[in-house]
């Protein structure tokens, strides 16, 4: 290691970081570089800052070119194999996992690639960390039960998101979503605007559940325009069905 770079070959055993590394690491400025092939016997990612309070360990082998900051700023590839993740909530394993990341700019272009249980594309300004809470601010004057979370100004992004097995479930239970669900739309956290198709089997956040959905959404209109096609519907005890 010289001046806050590695190149080569090393074998660390650490309770927060145990594995092999073969490639290039610069933290000598930001963003810091990466170009290396790794085998992560177990990573704590509590202690590396890239989450919070999760107890949460990762294991796999994975192989990245990219430069980062924080997952925010994040450029270039990374493709996992064999990917085990564990959290104080639960546990789960991927056979294959690939992130694509470019940033032009203000501009920047996300897919995510995890076979079996989901695909999803970001394109726009947008901070991974903020994007639920984007939402959030989007239904809040639609929906009574959502709190106006902070956010950065500025972030305007399409989305378009496949799901085959629900992962976000892991992170927070409290989202339900049901196989082969769809959703594509648009969001302005400034003018807290969204618009969004969504075609799902079930669907289930904040005390609402939708079964048998076809939704499309558009709050830029003045009167919040939404046509749906509901078989149930769920809000708290209540209950409607076609």
């Amino acid at each position: 290691i010289k001046n806050y770079a590695f190149n080569g070959l090393f074998d660390i055993k650490d309770p927060n970081l145990n594995g092999t590394l073969n490639g290039n690491i610069n933290f000598s400025g930001k963003p810091f570089k990466f170009d290396f092939t790794s085998n992560l016997r177990q990573v704590n990612l509590d202690f590396l800052g890239l989450t919070k309070d999760m107890k949460a360990i990762v294991r796999g082998h994975v192989t990245g070119d990219f430069s980062l900051t924080n997952i925010n700023d994040l450029n270039g590839k990374i493709d996992i194999k064999n990917l085990y993740f564990q959290s104080k909530r639960d546990t789960i394993s991927f056979d294959h996992v690939t992130l694509n990341s470019t940033i032009d700019g203000n501009r920047k272009i996300m897919d995510v690639n995890v076979p079996d249980y989901v695909q999803a594309k970001l394109d726009g300004n947008f901070k991974v960390t903020e994007i639920v809470n984007v939402v959030n601010n989007s239904l809040v004057h639609l929906i009574p039960s959502f709190k106006k979370k902070n956010v950065s100004p500025g972030q305007k992004f399409d989305f378009d998101v496949y799901i085959e097995q629900n992962l976000l479930s892991y992170f927070d239970p409290s989202i339900k979503i049901e196989p082969e669900t769809h959703i594509k739309g648009f969001i302005d956290s400034d003018a807290n605007v969204l618009t969004l198709d969504l075609d799902t089997p079930g669907i289930a956040y904040a005390g609402i559940e939708l079964f048998q959905s076809k939704v499309s959404l558009n709050t830029l209109e003045a009167s919040n325009n939404l046509n749906a096609k509901i078989d149930v519907l769920k809000m708290g005890e209540y209950i409607e069905s076609k």
